[in-house]
């Protein structure tokens, strides 16, 4: 289970907006308030929390070369190299299509619904 933040509970608002809100009363609306910002949501409360679950439900990957990802930003990113087995960490040289930013994303998850997200960016530049 990976760390809740707001970026997350902001996304999972916008995923839920006009259904019923089944968050705890105390975690706030759609958990703008929740306890467990910035840890794993693993109390009691968790357990059943909607948005503990949407937490949850991402999958890391690989991203794969030459596969063009769309960030739940909205934004479309194709994937320039993969990390190897010889590179000291799993981060994934990704570059926007729509102008050639590019950078290292870190740490990729995938959700459901296709998109995709990181949980950090490094050596970000313009490509020409």
């Amino acid at each position: 289970m990976r760390v809740m933040t707001e970026n997350i509970q902001a996304m999972f608002e916008k995923a839920n907006q006009g259904n019923l809100d089944k968050t705890p009363c105390i975690c706030g609306y759609y958990g703008r308030a929740c306890r467990k910002m910035g840890t794993k949501p693993d109390s009691m409360l968790c357990t059943h929390c909607p948005l503990a679950k949407f937490l949850d439900e991402a999958k890391r990957i690989i991203p794969q070369e030459g596969v063009v990802y769309e960030n739940r930003n909205g934004w479309r990113y194709l994937c320039v190299a993969s990390p190897t087995e010889k590179d000291t960490d799993d981060a994934a040289t990704m570059q926007r299509v729509s102008d050639g930013w590019t950078l290292k994303a870190h740490n990729v998850y995938l959700y459901p619904d296709g998109r995709i997200e990181w949980d950090f960016s490094t050596d970000g530049h313009w490509e020409v």
